[in-house]
């Protein structure tokens, strides 16, 4: 005899859709965030890299780029060529993000990139100051900048886009504009290229930061109690251009740089302004400790340190120094004092840490002066310069 199936009833049939639809809303609404997270992620990579190639670019040239190039085609055949393959585009609108130079255009001696995250609570938008919306309109909530970038309320220019390269897509050259949002831009100041603006040597607009504010080129010397040998990094025997001189690398790449926005006590030209330089975009900084140091001696019966430094990052996870006491030059060492930590650091341009001070139980004979950066999994750079130790009764 044949056994009959039995089939669903319609009611059995609408409440197993209705579970169904429920678990894929829960699945969907559980999902959508974190695709939001990673898009916001993904924006912040693209500015830093853009970041690092303008001032890979500005290394060759003294100036950024006057323009970008449309993102997501080759710029071979722009002036962006040698720096970066394409110019990323936003992941969501598949559009340029925004770039901003000034004082103008014919002299582009800063520059701040913008996005918008979709992350309204991402913690960085607060940091970088734009909690009630930056750029243009306050349309975007993310940016990055030259190290040398002014406040947020000195505007710049946003330029059209530098012609698309002869044979990439879309076929002959165009000149697309890159408007802000609201299809205003900012208007270009009267500068030209007859008349260029000088380098900065006094104080920059301070920006929203919890690092205090950017540090001018142009700082005051430091005091006349320093321990530290070659504090600003310099070739000793005519204090021009970059020299690793009485500091010992342990562990990366760290070497000695110049560059005219690094500060300086004096202004001897583009080659004093030099600083301790790493870049960590491949092994072996990328979430490794990267360090160098110094051993200085001072007299054991005095217990009071002091230390200060300038620095800068850009994609750095953390950045610290560490200060060690020891009765011999070769040690042992033991940790006295932290005086510097940072970390999440994002191209916040150059700042200063301390002056500060402590009072250890048992002053040393020597110190060892211990400097560290570790860089985010994309890679980043750091620079260190104006190191300053002293140890008073």
């Amino acid at each position: 005899m044949k056994k009959l199936l039995k089939a669903f009833t319609l009611v059995e049939l609408l409440v197993i859709v209705s579970v169904v639809s429920a678990l894929l809303l829960i699945g969907v609404s559980a999902y959508t965030p974190q695709l939001r997270k990673a898009r916001d992620a993904k924006r912040k990579t693209d500015l830093y890299t853009l970041a690092k190639a303008l001032e890979e670019y500005e290394k060759d040239n003294e100036v950024y780029p006057s323009s970008l190039t449309q993102c997501g085609v080759t710029t071979s055949g722009s002036p962006l060529e040698d720096y970066i393959s394409q110019v990323p585009c936003d992941p969501k609108t598949d559009t340029n993000y925004a770039y901003e130079v000034g004082p103008s255009v014919a002299n582009p001696t800063w520059f701040r990139i913008y996005s918008l995250l979709e992350n309204s609570g991402d913690e960085d938008i607060g940091q970088v100051g734009c909690s009630g919306g930056c750029g243009p309109g306050g349309s975007f909530n993310y940016y990055v900048s030259s190290p040398n970038g002014p406040g947020l309320t000195q505007a710049g220019v946003f330029p059209t886009l530098f012609p698309t390269p002869t044979g990439g897509p879309g076929g002959s050259p165009t000149s697309i504009p890159t408007s802000p949002p609201g299809g205003t831009s900012s208007p270009t100041p009267t500068t030209g290229p007859g008349s260029p603006t000088p380098r900065p040597s006094g104080t920059i607009t301070p920006t929203n930061s919890p690092y205090g504010p950017i540090i001018p080129p142009l700082v005051p010397p430091l005091p006349a109690d320093n321990l530290v040998l070659n504090p600003w990094f310099r070739d000793l025997s005519d204090l021009i251009g970059p020299s690793m001189q009485y500091w010992t690398v342990d562990f990366g790449t760290w070497s000695a740089t110049y560059k005219w926005h690094n500060p300086s006590p004096d202004n001897l030209g583009d080659q004093s302004h030099t600083a301790a330089d790493i870049s960590a975009h491949g092994p072996p900084c990328q979430g490794v400790d990267c360090y160098f140091h110094q051993v200085v001696s001072a007299n054991p019966s005095n217990k009071t340190l002091k230390f200060q430094i300038y620095w800068i990052t850009i994609m750095m996870d953390e950045n610290w120094a560490v200060i060690y006491g020891g009765n011999s030059v070769s040690g042992p060492w033991t940790e006295v004092w932290q005086p510097f930590h940072v970390y999440n650091t994002h191209n916040l341009g150059w700042r200063q840490s301390g002056p500060s001070q402590t009072t250890i139980a048992t002053g040393y004979s020597y110190y060892k002066i211990v400097l560290h950066a570790r860089s985010e999994a994309g890679g980043g750079d750091n620079k260190l310069t104006g190191v300053y130790f002293a140890v008073a009764p």
